[in-house]
Parts: C-alpha cells; structure tokens; sequence
C-alpha cells in the first residue's frame, strides 16, 4: 500500500513540475512580440539615438545619467541615484520584500576618446567623443527591458534591479558600483553586449571563462642621447627599445604553454618630438597585457618589468616611470546554471516551443541562432561581478551585417549599430530575469512541499567550542535533522535565534559544514552558507590535488631508488606541471 501511495504521489510531483515547465516557458516567451510593437520599437531607436548624441567618458556621464533618469522617471520606476558617482540602481521590480530571489540586469554608460566618422543624423555632438562600442545600445535596451518588466510587474515572483553602470572602459565603474551597495540582495546578474562579429540576430554564451583578464602598462626606456652621426658617444634609447619590444615577444612565445591563451602587446613606441638627426634621452613604450587564466595573467605581469629592466640594462640603459592600470580586470567568467538559462530563455524566444509530448530539447533547437561562442581576449569589468554575485552571465548580440555597415569592429571610429537587434536584445533581458525568478520559486516550492529533504541539524549551546568542533560525523548530524527542522519551523527551538545572532556577528565561515545546514534555507544568510560551502570544497579539493602530488613524487623517488639500486633513496621536490588538478 506504501509503495502504491509513494508511486502516485511521484506521478503527481512529475505531472505539477511538467506543467510547471510548460507555463514556465509560455511565461516570458511573449516579450518578444511586445518589444517588436511599434510603440516599443519607436521608444528603443529614440533613445538609442539620442544617446549616441550624447557620449561622455567613464565618471563623466552626468548628461548620460540625466536622461536615463527622466526615462525612469516616465516609466514609474523608482531608482537610487548617484550609485558609482554617476551610476543608477533603478528597481527592484516585481516584488520588494527583504529576502526575496533578486536579479539584476547591467548595461554600461561610458563612451569613448574616438572622432565618430560615420555620417548619420544622429552623429556624435561632442567631437573627440563616441559611442564606438555599443553603450547607447546597452542603455535602450535595458530600458527596453524595464518596461517590459514594468508592464508585468505584477506576475514577477521576485524582484528585477536594473543597473545603469558609468566608466566600464578601463576605469573599473563596476567595482565603485559594488562599494556602493548596487549588489545587495541580488543572486544572480546579466550583462548583455552587442557583437560586430556574430551575425545579426545570434545570440551567443559559454559557460566558464568568456573573456580574458587585462591590464594596461607603460614605462620609460631611458638612456644617453646625441648626435645621431656619433652613436658611440651615446647610450641608444631607441636600440634598446627595440629590443625590448622584442624580447616581450617571448613571453608568450616561449614561456606560456600554447593551450594557454595570452597576449604581451606593445601598441605605442614614442620617442617625442625631435630632429631626424638626433638620438633621444628617452622612449615611452605602452601597451597590454591579457591572459584567460588568473595565474598566467600575474606571471606576465611580473615578467614584462624584468625583461624590460634586463633587456635594456644590456643596452646601458635603465627603465624606470612604470606604471599599471590602478584597475586591472579579472577574467569574465560566467556561472555554468545561468549560461544555460540564458540559451534556453534564447531559444525559446527565437523558436517555437516543442510540441507536447515533443522530446527534442531546448538547448537542441535553434542551433543557428544560438550559439555557443568562443573566448575572446576582449575584456570586460563585468567580471567584477562575479565575485560578489553566485551567479553570472554575459551575454553577446550579434549586429553583423555587411550590408548595412554594422559589421565594422568596435571601438572603430566607423562603428555602427544594427538597430534592428535592438527589441531582441530588451526582450532577452527581460526573458532572462522573468525565467531565472520563475526558476527560484519553482525551487522553493519544490523545498516547502517536500521536493527536497530538509537540511538543518541540531542545534546545541552557543559557544566557541561547539562552532569550531566539526568533527561530528555527518550521519549523525543527518540523524537528527529532521527533529531539529521541525522545532526550528515551528520556533519551538529557542537556540535557533542564538545561532542566527551569531551568525550576523561573527559570520557563518566559522561554522562546521553540519551547523551551516540550520541557517542555509534562511534568504539571510543563503547565500553566506552557499560561499562558505563552496570554499571549504574547494581547500578539500586543493588538498587532495597536493596528496595526489606527493603521492606523484614518492612514487618517482622510488623508481629512482630501484634503478639506482638504492633502497633508501630521498624524496624528489617535484616542480607544480601543468597537469596538476585546480
């Protein structure tokens, strides 16, 4: 009789999770069609127009600012303001509690130090100055997607944060956003850019890293200068330069392994102003450093100095005024669930969705229009983002077309936008957000009806001894679960809010993984417990990397031993390989 009643209990849980899916997927599939309205698609060519009138450089963007704020204000949509100088956190949208699933979209507002060259009536009104990278889109189309959110704002199950970031190209605005506050309670964020090199109309992802850490430097070669018909009298700074440029070369070249993506540029070599017959005192080299993987990235940076400081002192010169960006971007990568909601969200809007009873899946259909894109050495401080929010994603448009111009790469004084794309790029942010909320409160009420089993553990008196004692195996912290979840909920366990005080004076990290358990299904401290969880998995998993390392060397050592024919033969210091785990 059990196994009958557990049987139609399973059936049922399916049958409520399949239609679920189904009003999931019908859900967010219509902002579409909305933002191809001629209302809607009048509003995006406006105000993308009119902000291509208008760029300013990163921190400067109070005109920027200004207008993005009357829009808001137009809509209804209250914001917070300045957030990263010149930055605006608008929202939430949808539901306002404390607690609630959060999500934030991102668009950037700087533009760039380029002289446009495009004839266009709406053409950069500031000369020197100029939307070559797609900012102006970013904006309409994020306000594009909040009213879409707003028209639907009563069916969001969580709430939707739409940041209007200042000073992405170079200057880190991002960060300054996260000091400020534009982050808290949110989840999970989306940036969406468009792509010159995808054609029109694809929308592309990865999971895992996307885009590469960058870093700008700049020094001095400086030497002895003169009469360019005596060079014996002088110490050459431009020979020496020279040879620096080249000897940077080898870094990549010869000292990083060729699966290992990076890039040593040096894009300006000045000598200053001077006579065609006189050697300089000195020359100024700048250029980028950029490498997919953290590690690599640090090494180059070092490196790059003690060429150049090597090189020229063979050159009887020295080097010297070095400097770095004062932000150097990490590497963008993007969380793994998030990238494949944002494909299935793409898919679902670019194609029908299967048929009932169809068993061809999302991420199988519209292959042509979504895709999965490779890593670029490219860099966006976005990827700021990530290490403050559990889930990440960023996403590219494609704009190409070479009929109409728009497929000339960016930051390219002939740039153009395909505003075409842009009711697609509004409704895939807005999809996105409605999806991911969906998918969160799909979860929890998977949790609160029994879909998932509990996950707390008993909790004993509040002391120093108690929370640094993790030695409690896990069945037994598992055995008494259930006993503990139940008094907690119903707050017949006085000591939960003990714990929970704790928890907001001193942290959850302190905590055993087994005590974490009683706090992780509070929206409080979710996402604490989450970070915490992730960090004591990956010093176990570093842990066992260096086991297997020394388990490595000792069985090396041995084999050296016998064929050498020693028997006590000493251990062998083995050098990290590239092989080795994390």
């Amino acid at each position: 009789m059990e196994t009958l009643i557990s049987s139609a209990v399973l059936r049922l849980w399916v049958l409520c999770a399949c239609c679920a899916i189904t009003a999931y997927c019908q859900s967010y599939t219509t902002y579409l069609e909305e933002a191809k309205g001629a209302d809607l698609v009048a509003s995006l060519l406006r105000w993308r127009r009119e902000l291509h009138k208008m760029p300013e450089l990163g921190f400067l963007e109070t005109s920027t600012s200004e207008y993005i704020r009357t829009q808001l204000d137009q809509m209804g949509i209250p914001y917070e303001y300045p957030v990263g100088k010149t930055g605006i956190r608008a929202g939430p949208l949808g539901k306002t509690d404390e607690g609630v699933p959060t999500i934030a979209l991102r668009a950037d507002m700087d533009g760039l130090p380029i002289t446009e060259e495009v004839d266009v009536p709406y053409k950069s009104m500031t000369p020197g100055r100029m939307h070559a990278c797609g900012h102006d889109a970013h904006m309409a189309m994020l306000l594009g997607a909040a009213r879409l959110l707003k028209s639907n704002e009563a069916s969001l199950p969580g709430g939707v944060v739409l940041l209007f970031q200042p000073a992405e190209e170079g200057l880190g605005g991002a960060r300054m956003m996260i000091e400020e506050g534009a982050l808290r309670g949110v989840g999970a964020i989306h940036g969406l850019h468009v792509w010159p090199a995808l054609p029109a109309g694809v929308i592309g992802t990865r999971p895992g890293v996307l885009l590469a850490a960058s870093d700008r430097f700049s020094f001095v070669v400086r030497g002895v200068g003169g009469h360019g018909a005596m060079p014996h009298t002088t110490r050459d700074p431009v020979v020496a330069a020279a040879a620096v440029v080249m000897a940077l070369q080898v870094l990549v070249a010869r000292e990083t392994s060729p699966m290992d993506s990076a890039v040593v540029t040096v894009s300006t070599f000045n000598t200053g102003p001077g006579a065609t017959n006189v050697i300089p005192e000195s020359v100024k080299l700048s250029g980028t450093v950029r490498a997919l993987a953290n590690d690599t990235f640090h090494r180059l940076r070092i490196r790059v100095g003690q060429v150049a400081t090597g090189i020229a002192a063979g050159y009887g010169c020295v080097v010297d005024n070095v400097t770095w960006s004062e932000v150097p971007y990490p590497p963008t990568r993007n969380d793994e669930r998030l990238s494949a909601l944002v494909r299935e969200v793409a898919t679902n809007l670019l194609e029908s969705p299967p048929e009932s009873g169809d068993t061809d899946k999302s991420l199988t259909r519209g292959s042509a229009k979504v895709q999965e894109v490779g890593t670029a050495m490219t860099a966006e401080d976005f990827s700021f983002y990530g290490d403050v929010v559990p889930q990440t994603a960023f996403t590219v448009l494609g704009i190409g077309d070479s009929a109409k111009g728009t497929n000339v790469g960016l930051h390219n004084p002939r740039f153009q936008m395909n505003d075409e794309q842009l009711p697609l790029g509004a409704a895939l942010h807005a999809a996105l957000a409605t999806a991911w909320l969906e998918q969160q409160a799909q979860r929890q009420q998977e949790q609160e009806s029994g879909g998932t089993a509990a996950t707390t553990a008993d909790v004993h008196e509040e002391t120093d001894d108690d929370l640094n004692d993790a030695s409690q195996p896990d069945a037994d912290s598992d055995g008494v679960a259930m006993s503990v979840a139940t008094a907690a909920d119903s707050g017949e366990d006085p000591r939960i809010e003990s714990l929970r005080k704790y928890a907001r004076e001193k942290g959850v990290k302190r905590m055993p993984p087994w005590l974490r358990k009683v706090l992780a299904r509070e929206s409080e401290f979710a996402h604490a417990v989450a970070q915490a969880d992730f960090e004591d998995g990956l010093r176990e998993r570093l842990e066992q990397a260096r086991l297997r390392r020394e388990e490595q060397q000792r069985k090396h050592a041995a084999a050296a031993a016998d064929a050498a024919g020693t028997a006590d033969a000493p251990a062998v210091e083995g050098s990290p390989s590239s092989h080795d785990e994390l």
